[in-house]
């Protein structure tokens, strides 16, 4: 039974994954701009901020005057008024981009590997002088810390989800890389981050992340499977817990 629920979430997993591939809308933060799929429809994407002052141009550019599908990364310039700021932001893969209410910072979310991860988030503050980058990984992933056994080890997957209010105040996930050599592979944690000095204020589980903020939630996090929360030993991988198993 155990070991049937494994490869159902697995499944579950792989559908969603072929479904981003396909442009199926945001992995993680609904509202958020995708623009993974622009590789595939159009060479550039305009972002403007809500107040119309600000602008991020996107496009892919290729590495070594190549048009290898896996050289090609992210660029992003930031435009204030008559100063643009460029970002090189690595291979841009299931790349989403979200800017504050209040104008003043936005937030990318992207891999460097693949659709399940290994995803990290930066924020960067705007201002007419340049960008400021804050970088929320080492706090979150040592609140997240590893919860659960890998067949090998893995880095959360730490995406943000929604600006609450303004730029100084953003809730992020942590999630378990989706990857079967893990148990329970997509469960997640939700922080309410104050930025830029990245105290977390609160911090809530998978089922209340769902009941408070589900409207929020890209597909990757609303699929997550509950099973793993409510009953973790129903979503343990066998090869983890070979050694406890032969010894009873």
């Amino acid at each position: 039974m155990i070991s049937l629920r494994i490869m159902l979430c697995s499944v579950v997993l792989l559908l969603l994954n072929h479904a981003f591939a396909q442009g199926a809308g945001p992995s993680f933060a609904v509202g958020s701009t995708v623009i993974w799929d622009q590789m595939q429809k159009a060479p550039s994407l305009t972002i403007n901020s809500p107040d119309g002052k600000k602008t991020i141009v996107t496009s892919f550019q290729s590495n070594h005057s190549t048009n290898v599908y896996d050289e090609r990364h992210l660029q992003l310039q930031v435009q204030v008024g008559n100063r643009i700021f460029t970002v090189n932001a690595g291979r841009g893969v299931g790349s989403e981009v979200m800017w504050a209410p209040d104008s003043q910072a936005f937030f990318l979310t992207t891999s460097d590997e693949g659709l399940t991860g290994w995803f990290h988030t930066l924020i960067y503050f705007v201002t007419s002088h340049g960008l400021k980058k804050v970088n929320i990984h080492q706090k979150i992933e040592r609140a997240f810390g590893r919860p659960v056994k890998c067949g090998s080890p893995e880095f959360p997957n730490i995406v943000g989800v929604r600006w609450i209010g303004s730029s100084k105040h953003l809730l992020v996930a942590a999630q378990i890389i989706p990857h079967t050599n893990c148990d329970s592979n997509g469960i997640f944690k939700t922080y309410d981050v104050l930025l830029p000095d990245i105290k977390i204020i609160h911090q809530y589980g998978q089922l209340e992340t769902k009941k408070r903020f589900g409207e929020y939630l890209g597909a990757m996090l609303r699929g997550a499977p509950d099973e793993c929360i409510t009953n973790p030993r129903s979503c343990e991988v066998p090869f983890n817990h070979r050694v406890a198993i032969q010894s009873h």
